[in-house]
């Protein structure tokens, strides 16, 4: 699951923040946040 979510994970991060790039522990929240919506 880790392999996928690294695939298109970024995609999202692009959506949502095309301008910033999210800290390592903003990372971690982020995975956290997307498994919840799955």
């Amino acid at each position: 699951a880790e392999k996928e979510s690294n695939l298109w994970v970024p995609i999202e991060i692009r959506l949502y923040r095309p301008a910033k790039r999210m800290p390592p522990d903003a990372e971690e929240l982020w995975e956290i946040f997307v498994e919840e919506q799955i």
